[in-house]
């Protein structure tokens, strides 16, 4: 296994800004965030790029936090359409939950019906309503049930499988297994009730394992054949196995996976448990076993992710040290020619990760090394909303003024005021 040099990284001992954060000085950076969004979205040739999408919501957010109704009508006003129209009732009372229900069940296709319904029912779960969820799941769950679509605007519908993995994963991200079981479970007797084939299996299987839920996922692979990789399934389903067991049974199972990714997964996952059992020197071997499988790996593809997610159970272990070596691995690695969009993602991954260490300069170096500006202000917005956090909100402003580029102005600027917003509400504990 070659040997990379460590190099040292201090910390820039940011300048304490003690001063209090005002909404006015919050409604500021807001106002130039405003102005550089509607210049990327003017200059945006694609039919709705999310990223600008994402921004755009963020930004009206943070407008409706300080009660700034002015400057998102602005925004609606100036816009490109695309983007505009999807904040167009942003100033308007949310609808109630029947109404939600009424506006979700008037989309064209079943699956665009259960993927607004599902919707509605995060919504309602984030909002303490379960019994509300529960309703609204049971209807996604019957949009999604709904034979494909043959109707001629939608000759290509989806069929059942793939709207109901739609809503389970929705469900899942947003923090509600329990409603994504359910639909997992339904989805399970649909496919029992008729013939499918061995993918449709496949898939379930997969998001089960996904969502934890290892009996259904046992269930599902007793259907997979072997020309739809059950060999595989079945590996990892050990693999998810193995981070259920107790400590010294884990390690034992991650230690038989053949697949060097899942096993690097599986001893991240018990990294990460012996640290919340308050077990230091125990998380320290097991991250050393996953970083040695992430350096021998022969398909590297991954490599840079693993390592920096490595580093970041590190720092929660309190080994800054170690972790500090292990982002160097990942700089350094992230050097060599990668495809797609794995390079880009990598530099932006491994500057907040250097941000939140502190390392300031170099963070923001290595966000700038993305060869796509969109990245690059991706990167440079989590650096400048850690180094705002940090108390340094006054040298993440300077290094935002000598952006050019209006991607990475939006980036930097909504990373300062999202760090602005969640000091102002007192979410941030030093």
């Amino acid at each position: 296994m070659l040997l990379f040099a460590c190099i040292s990284l201090c910390p820039l001992r940011a300048q304490q800004d003690t001063s209090s954060i005002t909404r006015d000085d919050l409604r500021g950076v807001l106002i130039q965030a405003r102005d550089a969004i509607i210049q990327v979205s003017a200059e945006d040739t694609s039919s709705l790029d999310t990223r600008i999408s994402e921004q755009v919501r963020d930004l009206v957010d943070a407008f409706l936090y300080i009660g700034d109704q002015k400057d998102i009508r602005y925004l609606q006003k100036h816009l490109k359409k695309a983007y505009g129209d999807e904040i167009k009732n942003a100033l308007e009372p949310p609808p109630s939950f029947d109404e939600a229900l009424a506006n979700a069940s008037r989309q064209h296709s079943s699956m665009e019906r259960t993927d607004a319904l599902a919707a509605v029912a995060v919504k309602q779960y984030q909002q303490g309503n379960t019994s509300e969820g529960n309703r609204a799941v049971e209807l996604a769950i019957q949009a999604g049930s709904e034979p494909q679509d043959t109707a001629q605007a939608y000759p290509f519908g989806a069929p059942p499988e793939e709207k109901l993995l739609g809503a389970a994963s929705m469900l899942q991200e947003g923090g509600f297994g329990d409603a994504a079981d359910t639909v997992l479970w339904r989805l399970k007797k649909i496919l029992d009730s008729s013939a499918h084939s061995g993918w449709s299996w496949r898939k379930l299987a997969e998001s089960a394992i996904s969502a934890g839920n290892l009996e259904l996922a046992r269930e599902a692979i007793n259907n997979v054949g072997d020309e739809e990789g059950r060999a595989e399934m079945e590996e990892r389903l050990q693999a998810a196995k193995s981070i259920t067991l107790a400590l010294d049974a884990a390690l034992r199972s991650a230690s038989l996976i053949n697949d060097v990714e899942r096993r690097i997964r599986a001893l991240h996952s018990i990294a990460s448990r012996q640290v919340a059992n308050g077990d230091h020197r125990g998380a320290s071997v097991t991250l050393k076993l996953a970083t040695d499988a992430a350096l021998s790996e022969e398909d590297d593809t991954f490599q840079v992710f693993q390592l920096n997610d490595i580093a970041w159970v590190l720092i929660d272990n309190e080994d800054r040290d170690e972790a500090e070596r292990i982002v160097e691995l990942a700089l350094h690695a992230n050097e060599k020619h990668r495809w797609g969009s794995d390079q880009v993602n990598g530099w932006v991954v491994l500057a907040e990760t250097l941000a939140y260490l502190g390392h300031f300069e170099k963070a923001w170096t290595t966000a700038t090394k993305s060869d796509d500006a969109s990245f690059r202000g991706e990167g440079f917005k989590w650096v400048a909303y850690h180094q705002t956090l940090a108390g340094d909100k006054a040298e993440a402003l300077r290094r935002t003024d000598r952006l050019k580029d209006a991607n990475e102005r939006s980036g930097a600027l909504l990373g300062v005021a999202k760090a602005m917003v969640d000091r102002l509400k007192g979410e941030h504990t030093k």
